[in-house]
């Protein structure tokens, strides 16, 4: 091996060392990298294996790994000799998962599972595919060694075998994968903030303060909690008490920088808050409802405020949320979910508020649906806040279910025009959870050539033939990309 750090940096990067700063060799370095299922290496002009630019070995890998290719074209990146296949055998089986139908449903053919079957080399893209529904990192392939660094993960497979909160494998395979990609999310924001900074305008503080008001109310009613950290919320914001939230999806992707991701599942989900360390998500049933858009307010409401209040523990339980808001047997038994509710009822639509302008507009049917237009929220939301203020008799007053007009429907429709509804109007190429920040973030990235075209295709889940193409038109569209480009 060379015997200097700037001898060795040169011999891998094929770049000079610039005042000690390794991961800028790496970012001025036109070196490539090759990951198959063992190894790493550096890319030769003929190898057809996955693909990595200088920079994002380095970030994934690290220089530790990197240095020994120094010496030698290639280097080993497996745990022990039963890996990656124990791993994800074990996962698979400790999740409830069939290995089989996760291997087709990651467009495996039958020699690759026959190959793995037998413990033979398979394409690493499809293993990378087959992990992240897993949530299991690519970098990590072959190094877990059967453990699980991702404590979503060991909380999940509680659930999978808990009789009382068995999930679908559908709903199994949609938060792994989440996790995966939230882990990403998170790697690819921290390496390269200085071209996907964050703009949220929510200061830790502003967060220490919210959490502070949940802690101290552990002894308190939980809607009163929910309703106090509502109003911190709304404060903050400087949203005020008679003015609505025009948008519950930009609050959460852009005010609160978090990611959202959305699922398309056939039972009640509704939606789920996640954590891995510092990162933390929103999962969203786009069936919400039967995709109502009030109704799918309130759930993104929900998780918002689950992801405000919770601690770290009950966050790590993953509360997979059901189409229950509002339900008086959760209200009753769950003070988490119960405080939940409160949160989204009173910062999409504060009971003060409510009851002021139901009085004002003349105590009606119509005051009740001129009340669900303004605010954005369902009628249940709606006579909960009337019910639990001034008025409870309301339900005996109105018993008549009150819908909206179209047009006022169609109004919240489009100030909740989001990321994914915003890529899912001109791109079909991509699966439903993929269609988010990160997706956007690694077009960004791949236009300045800082992932390669493989990585890209790892963001967009191998959904597309074309991911250069899906890549251009996610950069060509102002809406997005001037989330981070000014």
């Amino acid at each position: 091996m060379p015997d200097s750090l700037a001898d060795q940096v040169l011999s891998v990067f094929g770049t000079n060392l610039t005042g000690g700063d390794i991961r800028q060799a790496a970012a001025t370095s036109s070196a490539e990298f090759v990951r198959t299922q063992y190894h790493l290496s550096i890319a030769i002009p003929e190898a057809t294996g996955y693909r990595l630019t200088a920079l994002d070995a380095l970030d994934q890998y690290g220089w530790e790994v990197l240095s020994r290719l120094a010496d030698d074209h290639s280097t080993s990146l497996v745990a022990s000799d039963g890996e990656p296949f124990d791993t994800i055998i074990n996962r698979t089986a400790d999740l409830g998962l069939d290995l089989f139908l996760l291997q087709q449903e990651s467009g495996w053919a039958a020699s690759d599972q026959e190959a793995f079957s037998s413990r033979h080399q398979v394409a690493f893209r499809k293993l990378d595919l087959l992990a992240s529904k897993l949530g299991l990192q690519a970098s990590m392939i072959g190094r877990a060694e059967g453990g699980d660094s991702n404590p979503l993960g060991a909380r999940l497979r509680t659930l999978a075998k808990d009789s009382e909160t068995r999930l679908s494998p559908g709903m199994v395979i949609a938060i792994t994968e989440a996790s995966r990609l939230l882990a990403d999310y998170v790697d690819l924001r921290s390496a390269h903030q200085y071209l996907v900074p964050s703009y949220s305008v929510i200061t830790e503080a502003n967060l220490v303060r919210i959490r502070q008001i949940s802690e101290r109310g552990q002894k308190r009613p939980a809607w009163v909690v929910g309703f106090e950290c509502a109003d911190e919320c709304r404060r903050i914001l400087d949203v005020f008490e008679d003015d609505p939230v025009d948008s519950i999806s930009r609050l959460i992707e852009q005010t609160f920088d978090l990611l959202l991701m959305y699922v398309s599942v056939d039972e009640k989900f509704t939606g789920c808050a996640i954590q891995l360390g510092r990162g933390r998500a929103i999962i969203c049933n786009i069936a919400t409802g039967g995709g109502d858009i009030l109704l799918q307010r309130a759930a993104l409401a929900h998780e918002l405020g689950h992801i405000l209040m919770d601690n770290d523990e009950q966050l790590n339980n993953v509360r997979v949320d059901q189409d229950r808001v509002f339900d008086d047997n959760i209200m009753h038994k769950d003070k988490i979910e119960s405080r939940a509710n409160a949160f989204a009822a009173q910062l999409l639509a504060p009971q003060s508020a409510v009851n002021r302008l139901y009085n004002l507009w003349g105590r009606s049917d119509y005051s009740i649906i001129r009340l669900m237009a303004f605010f954005g929220v369902s009628q249940t939301i709606i006579r909960h806040q009337l019910r639990n203020g001034n008025y409870p008799d309301i339900d005996s007053r109105f018993a008549r279910q009150q819908n909206l007009m179209p047009q006022s429907i169609d109004k919240w429709m489009s100030r909740e025009r989001n990321i994914y509804q915003r890529i899912s109007g001109a791109i079909s190429g991509l699966p439903h959870i993929r269609r988010n920040k990160l997706s956007l973030i690694g077009s960004i990235l791949f236009k300045s050539n800082l992932l390669s075209l493989d990585r890209l295709n790892s963001i967009f889940g191998y959904g597309s033939a074309n991911a250069k193409l899906i890549a251009n038109k996610i950069n060509s569209m102002p809406a997005l990309n001037k989330l981070y480009v000014s």
